[in-house]
């Protein structure tokens, strides 16, 4: 097996802004070449671009190329998206450190681009549902933000371990906002 390394780092600004996916993608992008300046577009022959939500966040499908012509790279090895919630861009990075060291590239670039406050802050939120279990998670409330909040603080209020098989329990002793099905949120006790 070959070794890795990561040589080169850039981010775009974080906050709400106007900015779409390309001009994010952009951004970063130039980012991460200036901080290694003799690495260019044609030398990166693989991409993964970690995004969970573009279809319905940003209307965007199909990231991956948009991010290969935003940037001007031709992947010759790898071109792909993981979409796995808030580990997305670690993911790439294990995919790019995956093909780097069994020699299927030489230089892989991941870029993670994410609009998590379109097309409003409301329909975000329902989003996020998206990316969990609908019927055990999402119609409870626990979309990405408030779970992983909840994950590490009900142990802690309600005097359990950190477990992940206290999960029905923890449900069973709270109560937790509930989405009746009519975008609306509710408050109800939760039985297990």
């Amino acid at each position: 097996m070959r070794r890795v390394a990561l040589v080169g780092a850039g981010l775009s600004r974080f906050g709400v802004r106007e900015a779409g996916f390309r001009e994010l993608i952009a951004e970063a992008g130039r980012a991460c070449f200036g901080s290694v300046p003799a690495l260019r577009p044609a030398d990166v022959d693989g991409l993964v671009v970690g995004s969970v939500l573009p279809e319905r966040a940003a209307f965007q499908s199909h990231v991956a190329p948009l991010a290969a012509e935003t940037l001007g790279i031709r992947p010759r090895t790898l071109s792909a998206r993981t979409e796995h919630m808030c580990a997305s861009g670690t993911v790439g990075i294990r995919y790019a450190y995956a093909f780097i060291a069994a020699g299927l590239a030489d230089v892989v670039m991941v870029v993670g681009v994410e609009k998590l406050n379109l097309p409003d802050m409301g329909e975000a939120i329902l989003n996020m549902g998206a990316g969990v279990d609908r019927d055990w998670e999402a119609c409870f409330g626990l979309t990405a933000p408030p779970s992983c909040t909840w994950i590490r603080t009900a142990p802690r209020k309600h005097s359990l371990p950190r477990s992940p098989s206290r999960t029905m329990s923890i449900r069973a002793r709270t109560r937790m906002p509930i989405f009746d099905g009519a975008s609306r949120w509710t408050r109800s006790s939760v039985r297990a």
